[in-house]
């Protein structure tokens, strides 16, 4: 998430919360969200809120992140599983006789088995692609990425130093 992102996701929250924001604020959470989609950040903050009346930290938003990207990935990969079981029982049938009575079946079969889906995802590998996908935007993105003028190297050191210990 870059600097932008981080501000729009605050102002999401602050909207939720009355939260204040402000430079150093944006700042100090881009620092911890750096890695994370803004759309998984938006979602876990929305099931924090669902689910939770604590204050809303990153602490949050990174743990429901992280648990969205998991369950995005075990999703994918049931997903695959499923499509070479499939595959696995079409293969063990053997080769087929009279060709169109019993393809036509047989993709009948297959098609009533899948699980409804966007038919982009129904394609080999698609969670490889997403992934590909994804590494290439956030490559395009740290690229167009320009220095942030407000950014101070120093400020989780002085915020450090602010903050009471328990």
């Amino acid at each position: 998430m870059n600097i932008e992102e981080t501000n729009r996701l605050l102002t999401v929250l602050q909207q939720i919360d009355k939260r204040i924001i402000d430079d150093p604020t944006v700042i100090v959470w881009q620092e911890v969200l750096h890695d994370l989609p803004l759309d998984d950040c938006v979602r876990a903050a929305t099931v924090h809120y669902r689910e939770s009346t604590e204050y809303l930290m990153p602490a949050h938003i990174v743990a429901g992140a992280r648990a969205i990207q998991r369950e995005r990935m075990r999703a994918e990969r049931d997903h695959e599983r499923e499509l070479a079981r499939i595959a696995d029982e079409a293969i063990e049938r053997g080769p087929l006789r009279d060709r169109s009575p019993e393809v036509q079946a047989l993709i009948a079969e297959i098609r009533d088995r899948l699980p409804a889906s966007d038919p982009d995802v129904m394609t080999f590998g698609h969670g490889y692609w997403r992934r590909v996908r994804e590494d290439r935007e956030r490559s395009e993105r740290a690229e167009r990425a320009e220095p942030n003028p407000h950014y101070d190297p120093t400020a989780l050191g002085r915020l450090a130093k602010m903050v009471p210990e328990p």
